[in-house]
């Protein structure tokens, strides 16, 4: 027999196995490493390394930084739409209060002096035999089961004259079985200075009324508008409460000292009993007009 030229098949297959993992390795899947008598492959992909509990730490610590610095913005900004809510609303209220009144009153049926301004709370013999709020005074209009409305106060100027000054607060109630109220209380207008200790101390010296008898304090609800009168009705103040202070109920601005002195505070009450509520006034906006009726 002629002797061949066959390699052995073992050769045949070697060279076969490296041929493939050439052609792998050239399509960019795989990397070849050759060794003696060995050729190997593997993946040319590397394993992403993933995150430490240190990393992970750090980023939980960062992040409840940020939130908790987040989270002391938002009162302040809840206060602030409030109020501007307050300003906007309150402003329309007062506007078209205005508008209303000054088609409802009649200078020939009224009757009030200047030392003795009146209360839009309910029927009023100074204001003739009709009742000038009511739904009319809510907002919307005629809606019994509206929150927000209205009420003022009306003062004459003159004895004579057709000359009136009227006053009105836009409001929003707290309670469903409430109304607004403003009694006449008399007590004396003085000039208050903050403690230095306070933040307040900054504005230097504002105005305190004190009531008389002490007991009428409680009408007088933080944030609350007031309406202050002279005896004689020719001095006019509308400001707000900051605060009350044992008998003294602090005011936001100076005023001119003077006794007596009338106070109108516009306050929440209940209807079952009168009684003021325990609570911030509802208060929004006021508006002060100089009418002829």
């Amino acid at each position: 027999m002629k002797t061949s030229d066959k390699r052995p098949a073992t050769s045949d297959k070697r060279r076969q196995r490296l041929a493939a993992s050439t052609a792998l390795v050239g399509s960019g899947h795989f990397e070849q490493q050759e060794f003696p008598s060995l050729v190997t492959c593997r993946l040319s992909l590397v394993a992403r390394r993933g995150f430490t509990l240190i990393e992970i730490l750090m980023a939980i610590g960062i992040l409840a930084v940020g939130l908790l610095m987040a989270a002391v913005l938002f009162p302040a900004a809840i206060k602030e739409n409030q109020n501007a809510f307050n300003n906007s609303m309150g402003s329309l209220i007062c506007e078209n209060g205005l508008t209303a009144l000054r088609g409802k009153l009649k200078h020939e049926e009224l009757t009030v002096t200047p030392a003795t301004p009146n209360v839009l709370d309910a029927v009023s013999t100074t204001l003739g035999s009709r009742n000038f709020l009511g739904d009319d005074a809510l907002y919307p209009s005629g809606d019994a089961a509206a929150s927000m409305g209205y009420t003022g106060l009306l003062r004459k100027l003159s004895a004579d004259a057709n000359d009136y000054e009227l006053t009105l607060i836009s409001y929003n109630r707290m309670e469903k079985n409430s109304e607004i109220k403003a009694p006449r209380i008399q007590g004396a207008l003085a000039d208050y200075t903050y403690p230095a200790s306070e933040p307040e101390s900054k504005f230097g010296v504002t105005s305190k009324f004190t009531p008389a008898p002490a007991t009428e304090k409680k009408w007088f609800q933080r944030n609350a508008v007031i309406v202050l009168v002279s005896q004689n009705g020719a001095v006019l103040h509308t400001c707000r409460v900051v605060r009350v202070v044992g008998n003294d109920v602090i005011l936001d601005r100076k005023l001119t000292p003077a006794t007596p002195m009338f106070a109108y505070p516009f306050a929440e009450v209940k209807k079952s009993d009168g009684e003021p509520l325990a609570m911030p006034s509802p208060a929004m906006s006021m508006l002060t007009a100089r009418v002829a009726l």
